[in-house]
């Protein structure tokens, strides 16, 4: 019997129509949802470019591509986070990138995160780690990880790291394909695998298993951040700004110097724990709107030596006071123990008077100007009668410095200055002159200069008066190992390692005080340290401290020598090598 024609023959005319047409609309659906699904796909190929090295798929892999991309796609709040950054950081990285030689495809390294263990597990590191950087590799490279700072979750720094450790790895492996793999996946898998061996010098790469994940993970989120960046208009048009002033200070203080909530900085600068100051150099990474970038500038700049010391002798001593504010607008600070105001852009005399709340004659008293004089940005002004001598006996001037200046620098009245050194007009001085700030010069001691080196008077300790207070205790370090001293003081020098221990105890006596009294020799210190970090004196060489499991031909590698010369350099006989240990690798 034919069953087929039974059964259509008992349905209805119009019944059988309908079930054909739903079973239309079904397929139509099935087939535009595919289509669909293959748009969102991206229509993957078996093979990928990637630094000019090409990854080949197979049917496995090229389905686990597809359903990354597919988890990528259905989470729209991580994937608007993540085009968020992309806007932000291209600028950045992709110079960087192209300065470094490194190909332009790692840029998308640069927010990515997630890091494969072993064969079956991959992770997401921390919330802020840029560069897929894990401790391992941060450990490598150097970096400081610890309960106050984690420099992984700097931009600026991790930046470099990473940049500088990939191209350290491409040396190492000779294959750009093995360097990302090196930073998405830990080290003993990926040694586990013999990667390091397979794929060295190669250019095609097969990814043939699920083995190869964080390769698969990584290209479908290069892939969909690609795609959809192509359409992708931000909300809110914002430049990441590089701040550099922040040594010594905490994420507070910055945010409200650049008129920022607090709350704003710390979530771009995890790497730095709520309360604890920056250390050294590090920068701070503040994003801001288009339309404040050119205020923050000036503000950056304005900022520069807020709560720091800038005088040779650690002066002005600044800092910043909200207290002291009438309410007027402004930012007040103590300046050498007395109210000062801040510069702003736009500032005149009269608009500081009136923010000060203070007549204007009183202000240009206070700052001896008068109101033909210019204000400048960022320039603390006084707000109360400066005092009549100086908290140090002298000053050594510094290149186009004058009396101005230095009355401002320690809050001493400009009238004073020119009465101690003898001046009947305001002049710029010239570098190395001794300026009195608490008694008058001699009348019968000629003006006096002095430039010393930091090599002529590398023996003082500062942390020690008695050096003066006991003259014999202070050896002055031979004739030639000065540099730039003046000739009497050279005279007097050599003198003292000539005569008897009694003539030489009169004379140092003699040169100590009137050359070099404690407070001035602290600021000889200081301009000689300036002068020297201008000429960038360097160390003999660079030195490397042995970690687990490195080899010296992985150290020859990482620093672009040869392990002859390491042996040279050292002195060794053998490759065997400690942990711990510090070896020298090259001359700077």
């Amino acid at each position: 019997m034919n069953l087929r024609a039974f059964l259509i023959n008992q349905i209805e005319p119009y019944a059988l129509k309908k079930e054909f047409y739903g079973l239309f609309v079904f397929c139509m659906t099935f087939s535009f949802a595919n289509a669909n699904r293959e748009v969102q796909f991206y229509e993957v190929p078996y093979e990928i470019e990637f630094a000019d090295v090409v990854f080949q798929l197979n049917d496995a892999t090229t389905f686990l591509f597809k359903e990354e991309v597919s988890k990528l796609e259905q989470n729209k709040d991580a994937l608007n986070r993540n085009l968020e950054l992309l806007t932000l950081f291209l600028p950045k990285v992709s110079s960087a990138l192209k300065e470094s030689g490194v190909p332009i495809d790692f840029l998308y390294l640069s927010f990515y995160n997630k890091y494969q263990v072993n064969n079956q597990l991959s992770t997401h590191l921390e919330e802020g780690v840029f560069w897929c950087l894990n401790k391992e590799l941060a450990a490598d490279l150097d970096m400081q990880v610890n309960n106050n700072i984690d420099e992984r979750k700097n931009f600026f720094i991790a930046t470099d790291a990473a940049i500088m450790g990939l191209r350290r790895n491409n040396v190492l492996y000779n294959n750009w394909g093995t360097t990302l793999f090196s930073q998405i996946a830990s080290r003993d898998f990926i040694n586990g695998l013999g990667i390091n061996k397979l794929w060295i010098d190669k250019s095609f790469l097969a990814i043939d298993s699920p083995g190869y994940s964080s390769l698969i993970q990584f290209f479908a989120f290069k892939r969909v951040m690609e795609n959809e960046f192509q359409n992708y208009q931000s909300s809110e048009k914002e430049f990441v700004f590089e701040y550099s002033y922040g040594k010594g200070k905490s994420l507070a203080l910055i945010a409200a110097d650049l008129r920022f909530d607090v709350n704003h900085l710390r979530k771009t600068n995890l790497w730095l724990q709520k309360e604890a100051k920056i250390e050294g150099d590090s920068p701070v990474l503040i994003l801001v709107p288009s339309t404040r970038l050119d205020e923050v500038k000036t503000l950056a700049e304005l900022s520069r030596y807020t709560n720091t010391s800038l005088g040779v002798a650690g002066f002005p001593i600044l800092a910043r006071d909200f207290s002291l504010s009438p309410g007027k607008g402004g930012d007040f600070y103590k300046i050498n123990g007395k109210i000062g105001i801040r510069a702003d852009v736009c500032d005149t005399h009269v608009t500081l008077a009136y923010k000060s709340n203070i007549p204007l004659k009183n202000f240009l008293v206070y700052n001896d100007m008068s109101e033909n004089d210019v204000v400048h940005i960022g320039q603390v002004y006084y707000l109360e009668v400066k005092d009549n001598k100086g908290p140090l006996e002298q000053h050594i001037a510094t290149e186009n410095e004058g009396l101005w200046d230095i009355s401002m620098l320690y809050g001493v009245k400009l009238s004073d200055l020119l009465k101690f050194n003898r001046l009947d007009v305001v002049q710029n001085l010239q570098k190395g002159r001794v300026v009195y700030m608490q008694d008058k010069r001699p009348r019968n001691l000629d003006v006096e200069y002095i430039e010393l080196t930091r090599s002529a008077i590398t023996d003082l300790d500062l942390k020690d008066d008695s050096i003066f207070n006991n003259a014999t205790a202070f050896e002055w370090p031979k004739p030639e190992a000065i540099v730039g001293l003046d000739a009497k003081v050279v005279e007097l020098v050599v003198a003292m390692n000539e005569k008897p221990a009694s003539r030489k105890e009169i004379e140092v006596k003699a040169v100590t005080k009137e050359l070099i009294s404690f407070n001035l020799k602290k600021q000889v210190l200081e301009m000689a340290k300036v002068e020297e970090e201008k000429k960038v004196t360097l160390p003999e060489y660079v030195t490397h401290v042995i970690k687990k499991g490195e080899t010296l031909y992985r150290i020859s590698v990482n620093y672009c020598v040869t392990v002859n010369q390491l042996y040279n350099l050292n002195g060794l006989r053998t490759n065997i090598i400690e942990i711990g240990d510090k070896i020298k690798v090259k001359p700077i």
